[in-house]
């Protein structure tokens, strides 16, 4: 019995453990760009993003210039989530017009 339940609640640790991490980003091209993003993907999908936060920062004086906080929400059924310029397509969270995003 004890070496059933052992592998009962390492069967259900393994499943219930999930990972995020930084799927695609788009950043502040030439001229004007509206599109910038990054896109966060979970090993599962409504995987909740309760305690992660974003930080920006500034390549030049390595500062941070922005933080998103992701507290609240969560990925899609297919375990994607984008922050990013107000025009991009399918943004969770929009954070600004253009050039949100530097290089």
């Amino acid at each position: 019995m004890k070496k059933f339940t052992f592998i009962a609640a390492l069967f259900f640790s393994t499943i219930s453990f999930s990972q995020i991490g930084i799927n695609e980003v788009d950043v502040d091209q030439t001229g004007t760009d509206t599109t910038e993003f990054i896109e966060i993907l979970s090993n599962s999908p409504n995987f909740s993003l309760d305690g992660y936060i974003i930080v920006l920062y500034n390549g030049n004086d390595d500062k941070s210039y922005k933080t998103v906080d992701l507290m609240g929400y969560s990925t899609d059924s297919n375990g994607f989530f984008i922050v990013g310029s107000n025009d991009t397509p399918g943004v969770d969270i929009p954070i600004g017009a253009t050039n949100t995003i530097q290089n």
